[in-house]
């Protein structure tokens, strides 16, 4: 079975969070959108290989996201 996160980011803490639910989290956290267990994990490994330790614009977050998702989409298109 996949598993689905909703996936926000607080570009002013540098934080990424996920949850099962879509819920109202704390000021600072913008809502992205879902992600699968899988490419959630691969968002933070391409986050980390692209920035390492420099922070990331909310901008450049939901750029790599939206490109994950793409992707993602076209690799599904490709199986069917």
């Amino acid at each position: 079975m996949i598993r689905y996160f909703h996936i926000y980011f607080d570009e002013i803490n540098q934080k990424v969070k996920r949850t099962p639910k879509r819920i109202t989290l704390v000021q600072n956290f913008y809502y992205m959108g879902q992600l699968t267990e899988v490419e959630y994990d691969l968002l933070i490994e391409i986050l980390f290989k692209a920035y390492g330790e420099n922070d990331i614009q909310l901008e450049q977050f939901l750029l790599f996201f939206t490109e994950l998702k793409e992707f993602s989409e076209r690799i599904e298109d490709l199986i069917k």
